[in-house]
């Protein structure tokens, strides 16, 4: 399933990607007007398992992916998390 702001766009970049991406992570964070980029070290925004485990759903339904990523993998920074993802999009969803 996708949602209404991906609902015909079926190719991404890389960097187009990396910006949803950072969104959708601090959506799910206790602040939500702390700044997010991709340097910025997990631990310093509360980056928790279940923030994890709802940013993956959110990115499973709003792509239409399947990520196979554990809860309990460390990650550094955001950026970290952010490939990640991304590496679990198929090619053909995926521009140069």
């Amino acid at each position: 399933m996708t949602s209404s702001a991906n609902a015909g766009k079926t190719v991404y970049s890389r960097a187009e990607l990396q910006a949803q991406l950072i969104e959708i992570i601090r959506s799910e964070l206790p602040d939500k007007n702390v700044e997010v980029t991709m340097d910025t070290r997990a631990d310093s925004i509360d980056v928790d398992s279940l923030a994890i485990i709802q940013t993956v759903f959110k990115v499973e339904e709003q792509y239409g992916i399947t990520v196979p990523v554990a809860t309990d993998t460390p990650f550094e920074t955001v950026g970290d998390l952010v490939n990640k993802l991304i590496d679990c999009f198929p090619p053909e969803k995926l521009t140069a």
